[in-house]
């Protein structure tokens, strides 16, 4: 992790950024878990903001899926605006033998929460689509 820079930019704002290589945790509760992954994060005037790198991603959420879920993923970010108290990820694009997708997501946790999402996914092996149905959205398969 670092370093961690923090400077004034041409605006005179106040901003920071911190570089973070191999961030991994383990699934605990509903929290899922991940194998490493790269990103950087960036703080500028109440938005928080990630940018990931074409990667490899393989996330376990054990109380919904078999098994971890594996992803090769093109670089994305993601935003937050503390002031809006929105998130946002825009571009992201992650397939694997099975399927591929592209998706985008605005959540706006201002007074009524609410989510617009959009979504193309394409199948490639229909006969493990079961692999990717949460379990407790849709039962066991």
């Amino acid at each position: 992790m670092g370093p961690l820079q923090v400077y004034r930019g041409a605006d005179k704002d106040w901003q920071a950024a911190l570089p973070i290589h191999a961030l991994t945790w383990r699934a605990a509760g509903d929290f899922p878990g991940t194998t490493a992954v790269d990103l950087r994060l960036g703080w500028r005037d109440g938005y928080l903001s990630a940018s990931l790198p074409a990667q490899h991603y393989q996330i376990d959420i054990p109380k919904e899926f078999k098994s971890p879920l594996a992803f090769d993923g093109s670089a994305f970010s993601v935003g937050f605006d503390s002031k809006a108290m929105q998130l946002f990820v825009s571009e992201l694009q992650a397939s694997n033998d099975d399927l591929q997708f592209d998706a985008a997501l605005r959540l706006d946790l201002h007074d009524e929460p609410s989510m617009a999402l959009a979504a193309a996914v394409q199948l490639h092996n229909a006969s493990h689509a079961g692999r990717y149905f949460p379990r407790r959205q849709m039962g066991k398969i």
